[in-house]
């Protein structure tokens, strides 16, 4: 009838409990990874790339002179 529970499993005989979290969990953590690692790759792509966000304390001290002695030429 073959494997019908975990508790029949040679990952369980060899390491337990832990050994059946650990093979559980991985793929769910691996995933969730991705997912928060793609977020962020396209808020990346779409405010930096397509909306061309700047520096925006870069920005701010070439206009209000507020460097001091450097000068920003453009």
């Amino acid at each position: 009838h073959g494997i019908t529970s975990f508790y029949q499993t040679q990952t369980y005989h060899l390491y337990g409990m832990v050994g059946v979290g650990a093979a559980f969990s991985l793929p769910i953590f691996t995933g969730y990874l991705w997912c928060k690692t793609a977020k962020f790759t396209a808020k990346k792509f779409y405010y930096h790339v397509l909306l061309g966000e700047r520096n925006w304390i870069y920005e701010q001290m070439k206009l209000d002179g507020g460097a001091g002695e450097y000068y920003f030429k453009d």
